[in-house]
């Protein structure tokens, strides 16, 4: 919620300084006076922070809240595309990104951002509950283990073989039979 609130604190001094003063304020529904910082921005109701608590859960402990509906995703313009655009303006990293973040929130911007893993830890979990195959990537993601190792168990010679469809890809029951083995990989409640 704080990363969230950084962003929109980002684009507010943003507006601020290339468009009008005032503007980003006023965007963020803040009197002239208020200051921009992360503290004025309450995210619980906006388009997206709705959303957060239920889609934190599903990603992280897989467990999926009363009213969640995995098809929200596939939603053209909703708030799950919304963040997934927002995530990508961030990744973008410069200096002014880095700047505006420390004047609102007072310190650096986080090297890896919570809510870029949130995004890939869903679609990962998506992928896998809707029956989809699964990049080494996606099943890294959800194993919590770097894409390095994953690679290498495509090539292993014990029983933790991995194997590629041929579009590169782990069809979704190799994928759960291989998940079920990690360590580090939540189950879908």
């Amino acid at each position: 919620q704080q990363e969230l609130a950084c962003f929109y604190a980002c684009l507010a001094l943003m507006l601020e300084e290339t468009f009008m003063p005032g503007a980003g304020r006023r965007a963020l529904g803040l009197s002239e006076d208020s200051p921009l910082s992360i503290d004025a921005i309450d995210v619980d109701e906006t388009f997206i922070g709705v959303h957060l608590p239920a889609w934190h859960k599903y990603a992280f402990e897989g467990v999926i809240s009363a009213g969640f509906d995995l098809r929200f995703q596939e939603e053209s313009e909703g708030p799950w595309e919304r963040l997934c655009d927002l995530v990508e303006v961030y990744s973008d990293r410069n200096t002014y990104i880095d700047w505006c973040w420390l004047g609102v929130s007072g310190r650096s911007m986080n090297e890896h951002l919570g809510l870029s893993e949130l995004v890939d830890r869903m679609s990962a979990r998506s992928l896998l509950d809707g029956g989809d195959a699964l990049s080494l990537k996606d099943l890294a993601v959800l194993a919590e283990m770097n894409e390095r190792s994953v690679r290498n168990a495509t090539n292993a010679k014990d029983g933790s073989y991995l194997a590629l469809n041929s579009e590169g890809k782990v069809d979704n029951q190799v994928a759960k039979e291989w998940l079920h083995q990690r360590r580090g990989f939540t189950a879908t409640k």
